[in-house]
């Protein structure tokens, strides 16, 4: 399952659109299903974990892709999808990130965080409900992101959805200054935002 979702990465910015887009509610709700294994407990030495993680972030990853290029499709999904990625970020994941130092799991927590920023452009009124229960993890997630496109996509969805919910990342404040000291040389855009 890794490789054919690896495969559908690839091949994804080559799909026509309506071909995607006639597919797509079906895709999502295959790849959120793929999310939902990321939250059964797993032991990353064992190998079965170990390739059920690598699942779940080619899924992750997958459906941040369409959320660029269908997003009113995926804004029928955005609650769903940003509900189980909450689910992932709080689930004891980041906390064995900084007890392990494991790249799978750090590449896995950059994955789910940019693909939160994704969600977060489509819709960022709706999705601010969540930031009580998500910003500290995403802000230490944020943290393993190098200056790409990525991370910027990560934090303009991030700054989108915090004037909808400003209380949202009070008690978790110090891990999104901390994450923003992290952020170097951001786009001119974006620091006029932070």
């Amino acid at each position: 399952m890794q490789d054919a979702l690896a495969v559908f990465i690839e091949i994804l910015p080559e799909l026509p659109v309506p071909v995607l887009a006639n597919k797509a509610d079906e895709l999502l709700d295959i790849l959120q299903a793929k999310l939902k294994i990321a939250m059964a407990d797993f032991n990353i030495d064992n190998e079965d974990d170990y390739q059920r993680i690598l699942v779940c972030n080619n899924g992750c990853w997958a459906i941040g892709e369409i959320a660029g290029i269908l997003p009113d499709t995926v804004k029928k999904h955005q609650i769903a999808i940003i509900n189980s990625l909450a689910d992932i970020l709080n689930k004891d994941i980041i906390q064995e990130l900084s007890k392990r130092n494991e790249d799978v799991l750090r590449h896995f927590a950059k994955t789910v965080a940019i693909t939160l920023g994704r969600l977060g452009l489509i819709d960022p009124q709706q999705a601010a409900y969540c930031l009580p229960i998500i910003i500290k993890p995403w802000c230490i997630a944020l943290r393993y992101i190098s200056v790409s496109d990525e991370k910027i996509q990560a934090f303009r969805g991030l700054c989108a959805m915090i004037p909808f919910n400003p209380i949202g990342i009070a008690d978790s404040f110090p891990y999104f200054c901390e994450a923003l000291i992290e952020f170097s040389d951001p786009p001119n855009e974006l620091e006029q935002t932070f």
